[in-house]
């Protein structure tokens, strides 16, 4: 829980950083309006830069943005040496904002996916610790050990019989891989059904694999 609140206010932190730095670019191409066409081929260089960064991780992005700045230095060096041409300053400042924005997207998505992975982790804890899964209406495993316990106990004293019997669908863990998450469900909830319906009363169902990865 903890972990999960400091994924929490890092992507709060990256969140405010993109949104100062969104306004920093926007009064940058106001100042600059007299580089108009310029200021919009290097926004659309950012965004692939971006992209690039998001689509191909932290590393591919830096390997572009360097590219792109040794590209850039060396027009710089060349209007300059060869050419002559007295560049406007303002062109400095595209050397580092993609490579700002490519890093703040990049350090925001590892934070969300961090995130992500630990609240998948905490759902998955807490129906492990449940007797019960809702989404299926069956018991799951946890609550199976339990129960045996008592019944155990109870064949021991007073000799009532006890039976636990094991139905095993051929070809089950294919057929789950080929169907989504919400067809799973779906499916089992359809056996659990079945199932109740043909048993007695005093029966009882459990999922002993598991459906979406909780046993």
């Amino acid at each position: 829980m903890r972990r999960n609140e400091n994924y929490s206010l890092n992507t709060d932190i990256y969140i405010i950083l993109l949104l100062v730095c969104s306004i920093m670019t926007a009064i940058f191409v106001g100042i600059s309006s007299n580089l108009m066409i310029l200021n919009c081929v290097f926004l659309a260089i950012t965004c692939f830069l971006v992209l690039i960064t998001y689509f191909l991780g932290l590393l591919a992005g830096l390997i572009f943005n360097l590219l792109f700045v040794f590209i850039q230095g060396s027009y710089v060096l060349y209007a300059d040496v060869v050419l002559g041409k007295e560049l406007d300053l303002w062109l400095i400042v595209w050397i580092f904002l993609p490579l700002i924005w490519s890093l703040l997207v990049s350090f925001m998505t590892r934070n969300l996916q961090k995130l992500q992975e630990e609240n998948l982790s905490l759902r998955e804890s807490n129906a492990r610790n449940l007797g019960y899964n809702s989404e299926t209406d069956l018991r799951t495993m946890r609550s199976y050990r339990q129960d045996a316990e008592v019944f155990i106990e109870t064949h021991k004293r007073f000799d009532i019989p006890v039976s636990t019997g094991i139905i095993s669908i051929r070809y089950f863990h294919q057929i789950m891989n080929i169907l989504t998450e919400e067809q799973q469900h779906h499916l089992i909830k359809r056996l659990s059904d079945i199932l109740s319906e043909s048993f007695r009363n005093n029966d009882i169902v459990y999922s002993i694999d598991g459906v979406g990865g909780v046993p």
